[in-house]
């Protein structure tokens, strides 16, 4: 059996955070893009800024 070295683990622990985040913001860049997308599809009788509001909202909560 093998054992990790603290720097190796150290390593291992960045490169996961740092794909983590990347793809979280990936997620939050993409739903703001289409954001307007969401807002017509999901709300579309309300009033355009409303239904804006509402898809962010969405997101929000979802978060």
């Amino acid at each position: 059996m093998q054992t990790i070295s603290d720097a190796d683990m150290r390593r291992r622990v960045v490169i996961s955070s740092t794909i983590g985040n990347a793809l979280e913001w990936f997620d939050f860049t993409v739903y703001g893009l289409f954001a307007t997308v969401v807002a017509a599809q999901y709300f579309p009788g309300a009033d355009p800024s409303t239904a804006l509001l509402k898809a962010f909202a969405t997101f929000g909560i979802a978060f």
